[in-house]
């Protein structure tokens, strides 16, 4: 192959492809253009892009990782139900989703290829060209979030956010403009614009940890301020757990744990202040103080309480599950866990916990026995904390924002375990 393509440096190629992904996936995965079935996502014409040069560079390097067959392990049993419980439901109910198979390949698709053929070098270079795309995610959903408050009360006109013109093209059903008076900025739904926030968070604590940058620390306290305006309970409850173990688990000492625990303490009180001077605290983070106010009266829970208890009586109708998604025969779920166990019973729920339990494992020993970089392993721990906890109440596993943190997290710690693995790297 490299008599063929002699100066094109594929690896190379792939990352840039790969950043441009990133980029719209993280800010534009809801627009593209919707078929009689299908729709075709921005983000899945750079998916389509990266299998051809994925090929290229599988043929011209020919071995793979070691590590990818554990990763295969952890991650396989998951994707093979997801993608071939639906169609085996157009065989058994005469209904389905026989696109859903091709979608979820397409979220793992653009970081399985770089499970099996990237170096450590190339993957290095990923991991900073994420960074990069992160911090334009959260300076353009920020500005365009911030700009969605001002409409609401009417201060801009609707015209100025680009998510208002973009609607057209619009392909999640249940995308909207304005999400109440909470901050969804250019995703579909406030808790899709929580995730960014959430691995924001992750990845700019990890990073001051290590060494305390001023942009990096400026760009965690706008990730927190994402999170805080999106209104997101799940994310809002998690922050300080995520902060408090990322202070646990990294190897600094007391001293230095101390001053920096202040220095976000200070910061995030500078961030409630700052919104507290709007006038609009109490409305803004009503659906917070209701939690803690009567949580047995909480809307909200209230809801999913009905929602799951219908659908397990719906449960019945199928002694194997839906197969299809359930959303398609039982209607809204409105929990992560409960819709794989209506969709596949206990072999679902055995591989996905497969999948979170094998992450957090490796995670766990990553941090303990002090392989690779800790801060992708403090990155990694917090994704797979979030990630567990929110698939009580949404799924997120099958957010493509968490679907490639996760994968990210894991690939880089498995590629830094490797020798206590007894797998070979690859070349």
């Amino acid at each position: 192959m490299k008599s063929f393509f002699p100066e094109i440096d594929l690896a190379n190629l792939y990352t840039k492809v790969c950043f441009g992904y990133m980029i719209a996936m993280l800010n534009f995965y809801s627009y593209g253009i919707r078929f009689a079935g299908p729709a075709l996502r921005i983000s899945d014409l750079f998916v389509l892009i990266l299998v051809v040069i994925g090929i290229l560079l599988g043929i011209e390097r020919k071995v793979i990782n070691g590590y990818f067959k554990i990763l295969a392990l952890i991650v396989g049993p998951f994707l093979f139900l997801e993608m071939t419980l639906p169609i085996i439901g157009l065989f058994v109910y005469s209904y389905g989703h026989i696109f859903n198979g091709p979608r979820i390949a397409f979220l793992y698709l653009p970081l399985t290829f770089i499970a099996l053929f990237f170096r450590k070098d190339e993957l290095k270079e990923l991991n900073r060209l994420f960074e990069v795309a992160l911090k334009w995610t959260i300076g353009l959903n920020l500005v365009f979030g911030i700009l969605q408050l001002l409409a609401i009360y009417d201060i801009v006109p609707r015209q100025v956010l680009l998510q208002y013109h973009l609607q057209h093209f619009a392909v999640d059903g249940h995308f909207r403009v304005f999400d109440g008076i909470r901050v969804s900025g250019l995703r579909s739904t406030s808790t899709a614009l929580s995730m960014v926030g959430i691995v924001g968070l992750s990845h700019f604590i990890a990073k001051i940890l290590k060494k305390s940058i001023i942009k990096d620390w400026i760009f965690l306290l706008l990730s927190i301020l994402i999170i805080l305006l999106t209104a997101s309970r799940v994310a809002i409850l998690l922050l300080p757990i995520l902060i408090g173990a990322s202070l646990l688990i990294a190897p600094i000492n007391k001293k230095r744990k101390g001053k920096l625990f202040l220095m976000i303490l200070g910061g995030f009180s500078g961030i409630l202040f700052a919104l507290n001077l709007t006038g609009e605290f109490d409305r803004m983070f009503a659906r917070i103080f209701r939690l803690f106010n009567d949580f047995s009266n909480d809307v909200s829970m209230n809801t999913r309480n009905n929602l799951w208890s219908r659908a397990l009586e719906r449960s019945s109708d199928f002694p194997y599950g839906t197969l299809s998604p359930p959303t398609l025969s039982i209607g809204l779920i409105d929990s992560g866990y409960l819709t794989y166990y209506l969709q596949g019973r206990w072999l679902f729920i055995s591989t996905l916990l497969l999948f979170l339990g094998g992450a957090f494992f490796f995670s766990v020993r990553a941090v303990f026995k002090k392989k690779g970089d800790f801060h992708t392993n403090i990155f990694f721990m917090n994704i797979i904390i979030y990630t567990s906890v929110a698939m009580i109440f949404f799924n997120s596993v099958r957010s493509a924002t968490v679907i490639f943190a996760l994968l990210l997290g894991l690939i880089n710690t498995l590629s830094n375990s490797n020798i206590e693995l007894n797998v070979d790297e690859g070349t």
